[in-house]
């Protein structure tokens, strides 16, 4: 299972800030946020 603390790690390592990956990605800032602080089910 990919947990949300690697995301974050690898969103780091890439440069990537939340609302950048979250454009990429097409969601939302809060849903990156959300995932990566293991929020969402």
């Amino acid at each position: 299972m990919f947990k949300g603390e690697n995301l974050k790690a690898l969103r780091m390592i890439e440069g990537y800030s939340r609302k950048s990956l979250a454009d990429v990605l097409q969601v939302s800032e809060q849903a990156v946020w959300q995932y990566e602080e293991q929020n969402m089910m």
